[in-house]
């Protein structure tokens, strides 16, 4: 039998056993992947860099859209969690509003007379390696802007790319 003293001291290990161990298995976290694209009626002659960045989505905007050409205005990558907002070019920022797993609803809007000025705001469940294509949108100039949202590729541990993450050419 079990003495008072020797149940005491396990209970007392037990507990400080369980504040060195971590609740659950840390996971990587989800990254978001925003890009900023303009539509041109003028084909588009890209760098290598620029190519990459554009070849998973570009099928997709020449069956939706039918512009000749699209130029990469900007690229932010974040960790998805609701509230995220990134300042992308052309005044326009983006909001994660809402977000439930891997479905989030997202405002982007532009600041015009110190007001937000909403220009969308759309639910969206995201999907490894299917970019989701938000856009038409009419900019200042009359550019239309599409708004390209993603997740970011998870990296392999021990696993490097064969593709630099560099310009070197």
């Amino acid at each position: 039998m079990v003495g008072f003293r020797t149940a005491l001291l396990l209970c007392a290990a037990l507990a400080v056993l369980g504040t060195r161990l971590p609740a659950q298995p840390s996971q990587p976290s989800r990254r978001l992947n925003v890009r900023l694209l303009a539509a041109t009626n003028e084909k588009v002659q890209h760098s290598l860099l620029k190519q990459r960045a554009l070849a998973d989505v570009l099928p997709m905007l020449n069956r939706v859209f039918r512009f000749p050409g699209y130029r990469l205005v900007t690229q932010k990558e974040a960790a998805l969690r609701e509230g995220l907002t990134l300042g992308l070019d052309r005044g326009l920022t983006m909001t994660v509003t809402r977000l439930t797993g891997t479905r989030l609803t997202v405002e982007l809007y532009r600041l015009k007379d110190r007001r937000k000025q909403r220009l969308l705001q759309t639910s969206v469940t995201l999907v490894p390696a299917k970019p989701v294509v938000l856009g038409g949108l009419k900019d200042a100039d009359d550019t239309t802007l599409i708004v390209v949202l993603s997740l970011a590729p998870q990296p392999v541990p021990g696993v490097k790319s064969l593709l630099p993450d560099f310009p070197f050419f």
